[in-house]
């Protein structure tokens, strides 16, 4: 494997076995800017990282703004509620934009024998926004087609989509509420075909359905049939039957759906298990074609992989303690990673490219 020069900083999470370092990696070696404990979530603006962790000191879940060019903490905020995490871990569902943060929570405080509580839409979660300058918060609840939401960033948008579902939510232009773009009635060409009575046992229980919303081009299912559907254009306004799509292997081959940029358009990478090796996949967003195609080095692991400029993306090899830049040519080391430290939830919260 080549090594490539790390000429700009990438922000990572690695941990000393007591705590978590939220840390700088740079040309002259890293930097711890912050200890605290597990993150929970994560997100980043062009001059802000955000990362949620619960405080056991303080019985609370808080939010942490913290300033790219100076390393300094700008605001603890307190999150009124629980957080969304995944199994997987760490997840960048926090979404910075202007003078707000907008985060994922359940609609309560989760706490051994207590009833689930639902919100005044009937569902079990709100996104939360919170002001960076004062910490108030404000809660935007979700509606009851929401069982494991996701939370991202479409351009100055905030995004709800549903893993393993069929919904899709978008911040409201008066900011005040979220509002439906995909449901069921938007994908009755896609839902019919994965319904229980029809699956039967035929498909695995890990084929799951999946969204990606990508700037640009639009918001994509991918089916539990491992078809590639556009459902909403880039004005995120839902598309008519029939779906434009694209056969991506069986879903529950597919790892990670991510949302990049490839030859100067908007593309999606895809992380695909094939018997004994993985690949990722260049998807031409527009046209919904394959751009290039290059196995992933073995160490790494795809919940680690963001996007590091046009037609790459780095992750971190959790074996080798290092940081792999991957494109369509090669797969180049770009810093080594502390010996010292622990790996094995390590997520990179920013690469210069929000």
């Amino acid at each position: 494997m080549k090594t490539w020069l790390l000429i700009a900083s990438i922000w990572i999470t690695l941990h000393d076995g007591t705590n978590e370092l939220v840390t700088e990696l740079g040309p002259r070696g890293p930097v711890t800017v912050l200890s605290h404990a597990m993150t929970m979530a994560f997100g980043e603006s062009p001059t802000q990282i955000a990362v949620v962790s619960y405080e056991r000191a303080a019985a609370q879940s808080q939010l942490r703004i913290i300033d790219k060019q100076t390393r300094q903490v700008l605001a603890t905020w307190p999150i009124p509620a629980t957080p969304v995490t995944l199994l997987s871990g760490a997840a960048p569902d926090i979404v910075l934009l202007g003078e707000a943060a907008y985060l994922l929570t359940h609609a309560s405080i989760l706490e051994p024998g207590q009833a689930i509580v639902r919100n005044s839409r009937g569902g079990m979660f709100n996104v939360v926004r919170i002001a960076l300058r004062t910490g108030e918060t404000r809660m935007l609840p979700l509606g009851n087609v929401f069982a494991n939401p996701r939370l991202c960033d479409f351009g100055g948008i905030p995004v709800v989509t549903d893993w393993a579902g069929y919904s899709v939510w978008r911040l409201a232009p008066n900011g005040k509420n979220f509002i439906a773009v995909i449901g069921k009635d938007e994908l009755s060409d896609i839902l019919p075909a994965e319904s229980p009575e029809r699956v039967g046992t035929s498909l695995p229980y890990n084929a799951r359905a999946d969204f990606v919303a990508v700037p640009g081009a639009g918001v994509f299912r991918l089916s539990k049939f491992g078809l590639l559907h556009r459902v909403a254009d880039p004005d995120l306004k839902a598309l008519p039957a029939p779906h434009a799509s694209m056969p991506v292997g069986p879903a529950q081959d597919i790892e990670r759906l991510l949302s990049v940029t490839a030859e100067r358009k908007p593309a999606i990478a895809l992380v695909r298990r094939q018997k004994d090796k993985r690949t990722i996949i260049f998807i031409d967003a527009t046209t919904l074609t394959e751009i290039w195609e290059r196995e992933l080095p073995e160490g790494i692991s795809s919940y680690t992989l963001v996007a590091l400029g046009p037609d790459a993306l780095v992750g971190i090899d959790t074996g080798k303690h290092a940081l792999v830049r991957v494109s369509r040519d090669r797969a180049a080391v770009l810093a080594a990673l502390p010996e010292t430290r622990q790996y094995g939830n390590a997520h990179i919260l920013s690469a210069g490219n929000p």
